[in-house]
């Protein structure tokens, strides 16, 4: 295996939906290349630790790259900002078994510059965050989650390779006085990346997006740490987010609808309380059909 994990990892290729353990490394959730690493045990309950929790998180997604007609991450801006726009108000978002309530949508941040390069995340996305919080273009907080899409030929973590390794990850990274940034980032590729992609661009932007949004929420430390831990399954170390998908293998995506009318096929979330896969925390799931971000009327 290309790098390693502090805790149970997931596989966050969507065309395989299939989880993974590795060990040793930072504050990191990340998906692993299946055919170089075992699979993860059966999940056994989610359990709360006593970490963070983003109990009334504010979502703020940044785009790093070009505006202009053809460029990947000025296309994508208007159905991600959709996608978020809506669905903190829907009961995809409101799970207070996990203490997490009143989502809101904060204005989305365009970083127009087009480096088509090969990004590291401890040398260039950190940095790049860091410096946007010190000139007060994002104001972190202890319940903001900035998901970041930048466009790049490549993107690094710890030897581990977008497209290969993973399609995203999250991570947190501490600066002045203890404020942390908690964030997850979403590669666009300059060229087509066929496991990230298996559906759409759009579409498995907005699953991989769900999925992360939820385990951020409720577990944004993502460190090895027990007293940093959020909820998290108690053998695997999945969140959430992911635990339906990666390791109970329910690969179905769930209707959810928004109080403005909308409905988005999604992956259902773990819900302990429940005992199953929920897309709104109230009944288990049922699989349907649906077009992402069709209006109901």
């Amino acid at each position: 295996m290309k790098g390693c994990l502090t805790f149970a990892a997931i596989l966050i290729h969507a065309s395989l939906f299939t989880s993974v353990t590795a060990q040793n490394a930072s504050n990191v959730t990340i998906g692993v290349d299946l055919t170089n690493a075992a699979a993860a045990p059966p999940a056994t309950g989610v359990v709360y630790s006593g970490g963070h929790v983003l109990q009334n998180p504010t979502i703020q997604p940044i785009y790093w790259g070009h505006k202009t007609a053809g460029h990947i991450v000025g296309l994508v801006q208007p159905p991600m900002d959709l996608f978020y726009s809506e669905i903190v108000g829907s009961s995809y978002l409101l799970m207070p078994e996990y203490q997490v309530q009143d989502a809101t949508f904060n204005t989305s941040y365009f970083y127009e510059m087009d480096n088509g390069a090969v990004l590291d995340d401890a040398l260039d996305i950190q940095p790049f965050l860091i410096n946007l919080a010190k000139k007060g273009i994002i104001q972190p907080n202890q319940n903001t989650y900035y998901p970041v899409y930048v466009r790049v030929a490549g993107l690094l973590w710890n030897n581990l390779e977008s497209c290969t390794d993973f399609c995203y990850y999250r991570n947190s990274v501490t600066y002045a006085k203890g404020q942390t940034i908690y964030y997850g980032v979403f590669p666009l590729y300059m060229s087509f990346c066929t496991p990230c992609t298996s559906i759409s661009q759009i579409a498995n932007l907005i699953i991989n997006s769900a999925m992360a949004l939820a385990s951020a929420v409720t577990n944004p430390e993502a460190s090895q740490a027990s007293s940093s831990l959020g909820y998290v399954d108690a053998v695997s170390g999945v969140g959430i987010g992911e635990l339906c998908r990666t390791v109970r293998k329910v690969s179905k995506l769930e209707e959810v609808f928004t109080v403005n009318g909308r409905y988005f096929q999604l992956p259902p979330l773990w819900s302990e309380k429940l005992q199953g896969c929920t897309a709104n925390f109230q009944t288990l799931a049922v699989p349907v059909a649906a077009l992402l971000g069709a209006p109901t009327q």
